[in-house]
């Protein structure tokens, strides 16, 4: 996926019964328990989402 000048990717994951997926391999957004997407790319959009180290050290000690 192209989101700016250089690579990004965007992942999704989650869990799905297999019930509810259709005859297409499609499954409804509001049908995926613990729905996660990750964001990760080398373009200026990836290098700015990037959690400094400042935030990293804070996160780390209070995660709330």
């Amino acid at each position: 996926m192209l989101l700016s000048q250089g690579q990004e990717w965007v992942q999704f994951s989650g869990i799905v019964r297999l019930g509810d997926i259709d005859q297409e391999n499609r499954v409804l957004s509001t049908q995926i328990a613990d729905a996660r997407v990750e964001y990760t790319g080398n373009g200026s959009v990836g290098r700015a989402s990037r959690e400094g180290w400042l935030s990293k050290f804070f996160n780390a000690i209070s995660p709330f």
